[in-house]
């Protein structure tokens, strides 16, 4: 996962400063120690350690479920550290007064003095550092060869990758020659965060492009790609293959409606990833496949019509699509049914995914025997859901990331369900007594109720 360096580097640099905060205490406690109101001393001391520990907790918390830390974030926690260190800074002094000269005596100011010292070394190096890390040198961890001007890459047979853009423009326009040699490769996550990124214009040298090149480039709007390139081509803000079967990826700063043209049969792997702005994408009948995680994150559609020809689906395709509440299939396709936004296999014997956007009591309709893996993933405002007797089999992940579930009602015909498929917290499984669902309910430690 990309990050994972810079958040290492991070806890190190807290640890650091957790250090030099307990050396501030010690001498602080030390000067402190003279003085009859030690026990005031003991609850600054109390009272200033939680005020520490909080912006450490909180700091180091988002950097290890981020997987992109980003300058704003890394700007934002230390810049609390500051605020809290005066407040704390202050309370020690407060708590040190002395009743009767209504001032803190010398010693104690020294203390304070140098604990003040100590910890303003903290924050500057908390800002330097990670600013830094965060503001360029994050992208480290591509373990790029070189670099030109702003573009991190590595060489190999004679032909450039571009591992990583390290610059900050608005408008670029990617070389096609570094060093005397060809630029043919986009890596992945290459143009990760480039959040002021809006426009791109590529070379008709670049014959590769990875998926997630354009990851969280939230306002980029436009991609060119050279018309004498022989594999991709481009048109409003998308990239298609050489021949418009395939669509490659849209940029994630496109706005308002998307019609797919008619030539494309293929929407490919994360090819809509994170297009939070998409409010409607029109499939031509002639898709007959949709990648993995093609319309993940795409946070403002609120409803999707396949065609008859789309007969594959990739997995978790609307994962993350929250506000997504209505899938149709046309009565034609041959693969896939819908209904209540849940998307099912034709005959309607499995659940394959439900749609993100749903939300209370769900009842999964008589005749399903499979719920598949991640069919609820993500579905956090479902509140209770229901299955049907008849059901046999529970797919891993199945009801991961559902937040808001309560409970579950889980027939006795259910003889199998998949790793982390119900997560422990908050969830009560309604089972029959005796049935695999209690057993797994005891095996993993979740709360259950005996139906009669």
């Amino acid at each position: 996962m990309r990050g994972c360096n810079v958040i290492s580097m991070l806890g190190l640099i807290w640890l650091l400063s957790v250090g030099l905060l307990i050396a501030g205490l010690v001498t602080f406690g030390y000067t402190a120690n003279h003085f009859r109101e030690g026990s005031k001393a003991k609850n600054g001391f109390f009272v200033s350690g939680f005020l520490f520990i909080v912006p450490t907790a909180f700091t180091l918390g988002y950097f290890i479920v981020s997987d992109t830390p980003n300058f704003v974030s890394a700007f934002i926690s230390p810049l609390a550290v500051i605020v809290f260190e005066v407040i704390l800074v202050v309370i020690m002094l407060i708590a040190c007064l002395s009743p009767s000269k209504g001032r803190a005596p010398r010693n104690v100011i020294k203390g304070i003095a140098i604990f003040a010292v100590l910890q303003l070394v903290v924050v500057i190096l908390l800002l330097t550092l990670t600013l830094s890390l965060a503001g360029g040198d994050i992208h480290e961890e591509y373990n790029y060869e070189e670099r030109y001007e702003d573009y991190g890459y590595t060489e190999e047979d004679g032909e450039i990758t571009i591992d990583v853009y390290l610059g900050s423009e608005k408008e670029i326009e990617v070389p096609s020659v570094i060093d005397g040699k060809p630029v043919t490769k986009f890596g992945s996550y290459a143009f990760d965060n480039c959040y002021e990124l809006t426009s791109i214009t590529i070379p008709e040298s670049v014959t590769t492009i990875e998926e997630n090149t354009f990851h969280d480039c939230i306002k980029l709007y436009e991609i060119t790609i050279s018309p004498d390139n022989p594999t991709y081509v481009s048109s409003e803000g998308m990239i298609y293959s050489k021949d418009m079967q395939t669509l490659v990826v849209c940029a994630e700063g496109r706005i308002g409606k998307i019609q797919i043209p008619d030539t494309v049969q293929q929407i490919g792997d994360n090819a809509f990833s994170r297009c939070t702005s998409l409010t409607q994408i029109i499939i031509p009948d002639n898709v007959t496949k949709i990648g993995e995680c093609a319309f993940y994150g795409c946070t403002s559609l609120t409803n999707i019509n396949i065609p008859a020809s789309v007969i594959v689906i990739g997995p978790e395709a609307f994962s993350d699509c929250t506000n997504l509440r209505d899938i149709s299939i046309s009565s034609d396709n041959p693969e896939f049914a819908a209904e209540a936004g849940i998307l099912y296999n034709k005959k309607m014997t499995a659940v394959i995914c439900c749609m993100s956007g749903i939300s209370g009591s769900v009842t999964v309709p008589d005749g399903v025997k499979t719920i598949g893996a991640h069919a609820f993933d993500g579905c956090d405002r479902i509140t209770s859901l229901t299955l049907p007797e008849g059901v046999t089999e529970i797919g891993t992940y199945a009801f991961d990331c559902v937040w808001d579930l309560s409970m579950i009602t889980i027939p006795e015909t259910v003889t199998s369900i998949g790793k982390y498929a119900i997560p422990s917290y908050k969830i009560v499984i309604y089972c029959n007594e005796g049935s695999y669902a209690q057993t797994y309910a005891v095996e993993n430690e979740i709360s259950y109720v005996l139906m009669k």
